[in-house]
């Protein structure tokens, strides 16, 4: 299981497996109520929407996979990457998310139709980590240099780059107020930096 995440309401998980599934889980029975297949090799992210109706999946299979939360169909396959999908996230109020790759770019993709957007390019080397701020306004994504690149969602286009750590970044996150974001790598190290500024504050 290399991925999971829960309902907004907090009742059900969603698990990412490298057996190709995804499995719906009842919190409070730890059943598995749906196993969701499609994906053609393993799956590296999932995450809920936030209103709870849809989820997405990015998997080696290069695609981003749509599913019905509560039936567990898959509504949508989102293609144009050129090699595996490591991190996928709803870009918050909008009818959009971002997916990081190997083929070392981002692509914002429209969740009606299912066609890529935007391509974000900078990064020079695979990119691992996608996260998205509560005012959907902004992304960071981290690679396999050790960088990390703040997106300017409204502009496409990148605001800084940070040397984040010695060796690949393997998670990015955002604080929920925006304040801060967090990194954490290869080098065993995670950091905290000033969104605003990109000055490192802790580690």
């Amino acid at each position: 299981v290399y991925g999971v995440d829960c309902s907004p309401d907090g009742e059900y998980l969603v698990s990412a497996s490298w057996d190709y599934t995804l499995r719906i889980w009842n919190l409070q029975t730890q059943l598995s109520t749906h196993t969701l297949r499609g994906h053609e090799a393993n799956i590296m992210a999932v995450q809920y929407a936030p209103n709870g109706n849809t989820i997405l999946s990015a998997s080696y299979d290069r695609t981003i996979r749509k599913w019905d939360s509560i039936s567990g169909a898959m509504l949508d396959v989102f293609r144009g990457h050129t090699n595996s999908v490591n991190d996928i996230s709803y870009i918050p109020h909008s009818d959009t998310a971002i997916s990081a790759s190997t083929d070392r770019t981002l692509r914002i993709w429209s969740l009606a139709s299912g066609k890529e957007l935007r391509k974000l390019t900078g990064h020079t080397s695979f990119v691992t980590s996608v996260d998205v701020t509560t005012d959907g306004r902004h992304a960071v994504s981290g690679d396999g240099k050790g960088h990390v690149i703040i997106w300017d969602l409204l502009l496409f286009a990148a605001k800084y780059t940070l040397r984040a750590h010695d060796g690949p970044v393997w998670t990015v996150a955002f604080s929920p107020d925006q304040r801060t974001l967090v990194t954490g790598g290869t080098d065993t190290i995670i950091r905290q930096w000033n969104f605003k500024t990109g000055k490192q504050i802790n580690r």
